[in-house]
């Protein structure tokens, strides 16, 4: 089975700075990205189980996963090599790889040797899909220095995602 995806995508970006004072820095960003699906879940093998009529495997169709994001930060550089931030985030996705399954009709190789001609059952085959998606969150950041060579840095992401279909 040979399968061919051809696409085409505009990915415009958009990043902006505002300087509120000198130690407070405000940043938007608004992009579109692209993933191309890892190559396991484009795989064209397949598992079939001829008893249960089940199967698993890759999908060679999958589409590139499209993501439009928007962040906003807001940064205070209140010492030298210091900074505390924090940042809200959205991302809007499609064609985001997600599991599912799908009945299929394959060749049930025990029966048809069994009967001797082609037999052919369906399946259902658990495969990656694509769906849409949203991720939401936020960020905080605090960063110090501790004398010449040493600091502190910490991060915490939260992070609210949700996929169709669960």
């Amino acid at each position: 089975v040979n399968s061919d995806k051809d696409y085409n995508e505009l990915l415009p970006s958009l990043n902006l700075k505002f300087g509120l004072q000198d130690d407070l820095v405000a940043r938007l960003a608004v992009s579109k990205t692209m993933t191309r699906p890892d190559y396991s879940a484009l795989a064209g093998s397949l598992s079939l189980d001829d008893l249960t009529h089940t199967g698993s495997g890759g999908n060679p169709n999958l589409n590139p996963l499209i993501s439009t994001n928007f962040d906003a930060s807001l940064e205070w550089y209140f010492a030298p090599r210091a900074l505390l931030s924090g940042s809200v985030y959205y991302m809007d996705l499609s064609d985001y790889i997600n599991f599912g399954s799908a009945t299929i009709q394959y060749k049930d190789q025990q029966a048809s040797h069994e009967a001797g001609t082609d037999i052919y059952s369906n399946y259902l085959v658990s495969i990656p899909v694509n769906a849409s998606g949203k991720v939401k969150g936020f960020e905080l950041v605090y960063e110090q220095p501790i004398g010449e060579n040493f600091g502190v840095s910490a991060n915490y992401t939260y992070a609210d995602g949700e996929a169709e279909g669960g």
